[in-house]
């Protein structure tokens, strides 16, 4: 009974460092810890909310009754001073979604030790891999490689065969550990060319809405060779990424990074729901109260919209879904840039409007995006947030158009 209850304090004292370095109300999570019999419940209090701050801790490791100098559970080892340190650090980027190389080849972003850069580079065109490219080098001095089509759902959990689905919360977490990536870090998204941002973007969103703190999850604006010709510190020589997802031990279920069912995305019964409530009010003439006015937005080019040009993918039909609004996801580019960087905010808010889209959330409180395979569709999530709209309302369709126009029985418009 001693030594279980010496285990259920240090694992207590965990949850309260998290809450330390990721909340913004730690007297309130110290409270609930402290008369919660379930730290499962403790956990989900915590994670509600999400950014850094100073606490002393030898408060919190007091009210324990615990050694204020250590906590001995053997998947964490916190000292008072590193607890101080992390949550004393504030991070120049912190809470910026975009950012630039200019920004982070500054000292205080290169030497902060949370900062972690993540290659996230994914191509359209099956000659390039992006995986392959960053083992062979060059790569961002000390980045880390996020494969998408790896950390993925597969198998039972992709009975389809759709590319990169969004991963399970307990492949996402061990991904992450084998990565070294911590819930506190800092990560910067960056891609190569003609991958950044276009695609990197939905690594970017996958951060997000796996549970990593949005503050702490930023996306660089150029690719890897501006960075490159900018100076910044890189490795040439060849390496290899730390693993494969089928290797992962997924059996165990205890990670030390903390993981939550992926939010903000939506299957096709979804949309297929909201489609036929399309068909259906556009009959009646009253188009304008489709569930509570939920906006389908297709990212994918013109030509394949209005099924004017082939689908890249064998057996993918031509077309759009009924009532959904066509905005290309080059028309969010500015071309005249190298890397084909977001346009600015103004810019966007006019190609929304003259689409007809309404970015504020009370008039338009969810916004689905569509793309070819749900890559392009964080793109633009990224520029809706980016014009002001509360990410909360912007869901992106995972399976998007290789499902639906996989699927005979969708309804199409051609």
């Amino acid at each position: 009974k001693q030594r279980a209850r010496q285990h259920m304090r240090s694992l207590y004292l965990d949850i309260i460092i998290i809450a330390l370095v990721n909340t913004t109300k730690p007297m309130l999570a110290l409270s609930y810890v402290s008369r919660s019999a379930s730290p499962t419940a403790a956990f989900s209090s915590i994670r509600r909310s999400s950014s850094a701050l100073a606490f002393t801790s030898s408060r919190v490791l007091n009210t324990l009754g615990h050694n204020p100098r250590v906590s001995h559970h053997r998947h964490c080892r916190y000292t008072t001073s590193s607890i101080l340190q992390m949550s004393n650090n504030h991070h120049p980027l912190d809470g910026k979604n975009i950012v630039t190389i200019k920004e982070c080849l500054k000292d205080d972003v290169l030497s902060n030790q949370d900062t972690i850069f993540v290659d996230g580079s994914w191509h359209l065109d099956t000659s390039r891999n992006g995986r392959q490219e960053y083992e062979a080098g060059p790569r961002i001095k000390g980045a880390k490689f996020f494969d998408v089509d790896d950390v993925s759902s597969k198998g039972d959990l992709n009975p389809k065969d759709l590319p990169h689905m969004m991963p399970t919360k307990e492949l996402f977490a061990a991904a992450m550990d084998a990565l070294q990536i911590q819930n506190n870090n800092h990560v910067i998204i960056y891609g190569t060319q003609g991958s950044s941002p276009q695609f990197t973007a939905r690594t970017w969103y996958t951060f997000i809405n796996m549970g990593h703190d949005a503050n702490r999850v930023h996306l660089l604006e150029e690719s890897l060779n501006e960075w490159v010709g900018a100076g910044g510190p890189i490795e040439k020589d060849s390496t290899k990424v730390s693993f494969l997802a089928d290797d992962l031990n997924l059996e165990e279920g205890e990670f030390n990074y903390v993981a939550k069912d992926a939010s903000n995305f939506v299957n096709m019964q979804d949309v297929l729901a909201v489609v036929n409530d399309i068909m259906a009010k556009t009959k009646e003439e009253n188009a304008a109260n489709v569930i509570d006015k939920t906006v389908i937005i297709d990212t994918r080019p013109a030509g394949r919209f209005n099924a004017e040009a082939p689908e890249p993918r064998q057996g993918v039909r031509g077309g759009h879904m009924p009532g959904a609004i066509n905005i290309p996801f080059m028309d969010l580019l500015d071309s005249s840039s190298t890397s084909k960087t977001l346009k600015p905010k103004d810019e966007l808010k006019q190609i929304f409007t003259k689409a007809g889209v309404d970015i504020e959330n009370e008039s338009t409180p969810k916004i689905i995006v569509s793309c070819g395979s749900g890559m392009l569709a964080c793109l633009v999530a990224v520029a809706l947030e980016e014009c002001g709209r509360d990410p909360k309302g912007t869901f992106v369709y995972d399976g998007s158009w290789t499902e639906w126009g996989l699927d005979p029985d969708t309804p199409v418009v051609k």
